[in-house]
């Protein structure tokens, strides 16, 4: 029964007094407030977090972050590493598309293949480029095969949304776009760009996912850019829950009577050492004292009001293979000073640090500080193109103030960062570079975790930066909203979350 003959029979039945007098209750609508138009919603070409809000709810992946950060299975069952370049997914078989199509070993290798055909152009064009076939074995069971070992395959799978060959097939790529069919535990109603998209509850979801069946009728996703008109809504009840709340607003949030919550974006700001042989931070001793001469704490008070965590290394607690029990650099002037003196530089040492223009408040910080040391920066704020040109072409000064990151697998920026053949790395230490190759080979996770410990261990021990920070994501949210917390990722989970009448 389509949605509109069902709602004719439900007030044909209340007229003639079938049903009690509360089934004519408006239905339960949670509104949720996004920073951007989504742009797109086809889901491998989802670009950033207003567009995964909207896919999370559409659509679903063969396996998924829990909130411990632990990949579990979504709609595979399970899955076996049969060898280094072979993975197995058996299926769950109580899976159906939006539109009644099933959702099989088909879909799988339709959805994937899709996403990495170059000719497509998909934002998971790289993710997949490991994956040399997609074999079904039958129709509940499929093989990935890799041209090489690939330890981000499954952190990537849980980025890759499943979709409907014949309904794609049928309509066609654009059609699709504009009114998409998947699994997840929201159906698509439409899409009015720069001012919405609706969504109805899927009654025929299935149990016992980490999303959980859905516990409104409707998800109106409102495109409200503006930060203060966000917060405003919410005030007054035209939102729900908002996305981006900006550090300065938590507090009037708090007193006007709402619920605020950090979460771990992983997002990450490090100053990349540029060591050449010539230059001071050619000794370790240096680059020690560095990380010892900042105050994180201080910083992340006055930059962020406390929203943003101190690091000991390039990894935050939502990038898979953290590791707790490793305490950031304390502040310690004294010991940075000492440092200096036994490698030569008791008198005081000069070095250029880039940012870019947006950054300059926090290189200002990060000069001022080093100062205290005899460490004297010429800070240099550059346009974001320039940043990264110099960046690519090796043409940077000493330091390089830079944001990275992203929750989830660290091997890519690993590579690119820190391993000495990284196309944007300063830095080389042949144990990190063993280890970065190790993880890239290593697919059982806990190997892996361990793999990633020792390298945060030889990290700390032989900075390949400065490491400050990573930014919390905060959002804010209507004491009606229940049953809702933030995911460990930039994902935006709704399926259990409930408004209070």
């Amino acid at each position: 029964m389509n949605h509109k003959l069902r709602r004719w029979v439900v007030i044909f039945a209340l007229l003639l007094g079938l049903l009690p007098a509360s089934a004519a209750a408006a239905p339960k609508t949670l509104i949720i407030g996004l920073s951007n138009e989504p742009g797109d919603l086809d889901p491998h070409y989802a670009a950033h977090a207003s567009a995964f809000a909207v896919a999370e709810a559409l659509f679903d992946s063969l396996v998924i972050a829990d909130y411990d950060g632990r990949i579990v299975p979504l709609l595979a069952e399970s899955w076996t590493v049969m060898d280094e370049t072979t993975i197995e997914f058996v299926l769950r078989r109580d899976v159906v598309f939006h539109n009644g199509e099933p959702f099989d070993a088909r879909s799988v290798k339709f959805s994937l293949e899709r996403a990495k055909d170059p000719a497509k152009q998909t934002a998971l064009q790289a993710a997949f480029a490991s994956v040399r076939e997609v074999e079904i074995v039958d129709d509940y069971t499929v093989r990935i095969r890799l041209h090489e070992p690939d330890s981000s395959l499954l952190w990537n799978l849980t980025r890759l949304a499943m979709v409907p060959p014949e309904y794609i097939e049928r309509v066609g790529d654009v059609e699709f776009g504009r009114r998409p069919v998947g699994t997840g535990p929201f159906r698509f109603v439409e899409w009015v760009r720069d001012s919405h998209v609706l969504l109805e509850a899927n009654p025929d979801y299935f149990p016992g996912g980490l999303k959980g069946k859905p516990q409104v009728d409707r998800v109106l996703f409102r495109v409200v850019p503006e930060r203060a008109t966000r917060l405003a809504e919410l005030r007054t009840g035209g939102l729900h829950l908002i996305e981006r709340l900006s550090p300065d607003a938590a507090p009037l949030a708090e007193r006007a009577g709402l619920h605020v919550v950090p979460a771990d974006s992983g997002r990450f700001y490090v100053v990349w050492f540029r060591i050449r042989e010539d230059s001071p931070l050619a000794d370790r001793r240096v680059r020690l004292a560095l990380n010892y001469a900042i105050n994180r704490e201080a910083i992340v008070q006055a930059v962020f009001g406390g929203y943003a965590s101190p690091l000991a290394t390039p990894f935050t607690p939502s990038t898979f293979g953290w590791r707790p029990d490793l305490a950031p650099y304390p502040y310690d002037p004294a010991k940075a000073r000492q440092l200096l003196a036994e490698a030569g530089y008791g008198n005081g040492l000069t070095l250029t640090l880039d940012v870019t223009t947006g950054s300059a408040e926090i290189g200002q910080l990060i000069a001022g500080q080093l100062a205290e040391v005899g460490v004297q920066v010429v800070l240099r704020p550059l346009e974001v193109s320039l940043f990264n040109s110099n960046w690519v072409n090796r043409k940077t000064g000493d330091l390089l103030g830079a944001s990275w990151g992203g929750a989830g697998d660290p091997q890519a920026y690993l590579e690119a960062l820190i391993h000495s053949q990284g196309f944007l790395s300063g830095y080389a230490n042949p144990r990190a570079d063993a280890l970065i190759d190790q993880s890239a080979r290593t697919l059982d996770e806990q190997a892996r975790r361990e793999v990633l410990y020792e390298l945060q261990e030889v990290l700390y021990e032989d900075p390949a930066g400065i490491y400050l920070w990573s930014v919390a994501d905060i959002y804010a949210y209507s004491p009606r909203l229940v049953n809702w917390r933030p995911h460990p990722t930039d994902r935006l989970i709704i399926g259990e979350a409930t408004l209070r009448d």
